[in-house]
């Protein structure tokens, strides 16, 4: 039962049909970890906070630099080389929602701790922009059965996927390879502009959101890529493999 305050803070999301009170009631009681509090994890986290997300769980380990502040938009120039980007996003966060629960938490992502850092949610959020920490996360989430939500971008071009373990394909599926084999163009080596930070972020919250409130029938089936600079958006199919060393039977 949400509380009249509650209604007035949430009020146009409420209104959004898909959502209503009932689906506002299930975000506050929900529990979301977002692994990387960089471009995409940043922005997806202040989406999480403002929608009322009950808990969020940020990790990461990395202190702000200089180049970090043309798109990770929850840093200023007085953050740079000061504290783990977790805990300033977190002090951010609480003041934007302090009726949440904001819990940073210092650590690097890898095959060793990734189960423990994302035990005890019900969605994962991926922000990390490594593909060691990808598989790392994309095992766990198999693993503990956590549906994750996937999200990578270079330059103007961006992905998003969401893998619900034992129904959809996993990362490893998508991209037939052992984590130590996968690579890819990142914003370290192909740059990144803004819109395509915020548009990766939106289509990753508008999955979190179906998740959360138990609509998986609303999500794409498969691949989402998006083309900022020249305007494309398309879904390609990704069929979970029998032989994935992660998710196969």
């Amino acid at each position: 039962m949400l509380t009249e305050h509650q209604l007035a803070r949430y009020e146009r999301q409420i209104l959004f049909r898909p959502l209503g009170a009932p689906g506002q009631a299930r975000l506050l009681d929900s529990r979301v970890v977002v692994c990387g509090c960089g471009a995409i994890g940043a922005a997806t986290a202040e989406m999480l906070a403002r929608a009322g997300v009950g808990y969020i769980r940020l990790v990461d380990f990395d202190c702000l630099e200089l180049s970090n502040l043309q798109r990770q938009t929850l840093y200023e120039e007085g953050d740079l080389q000061t504290r783990p980007k977790c805990e300033i996003a977190a002090e951010r966060l609480s003041r934007i929602n302090s009726e949440i629960v904001i819990e940073p938490v210092i650590a690097k992502i890898g095959a060793d701790n990734a189960a423990q850092l994302v035990e005890g949610v019900d969605v994962i959020v991926d922000g990390v922009d490594n593909f060691a920490a990808k598989f790392a996360m994309n095992q766990a989430a198999i693993t503990l059965g956590i549906p994750m939500v996937y999200a990578a971008l270079s330059g103007s071009y961006g992905l998003t996927m969401a893998v619900r373990p034992g129904e959809t394909a996993c990362l490893c599926c998508l991209y037939c390879a052992e984590p130590d084999k996968a690579s890819s163009e990142t914003a370290a080596t192909a740059g990144v502009i803004g819109p395509s930070v915020n548009t990766v972020a939106s289509l990753q919250m508008s999955q979190v959101l179906q998740l959360l409130t138990g609509q998986p029938e609303c999500l794409p089936q498969g691949l989402l890529q998006v083309e900022v600079w020249d305007y494309e958006l398309r879904t390609i199919r990704v069929p979970r493999r029998a032989d994935c060393a992660v998710c196969g039977a």
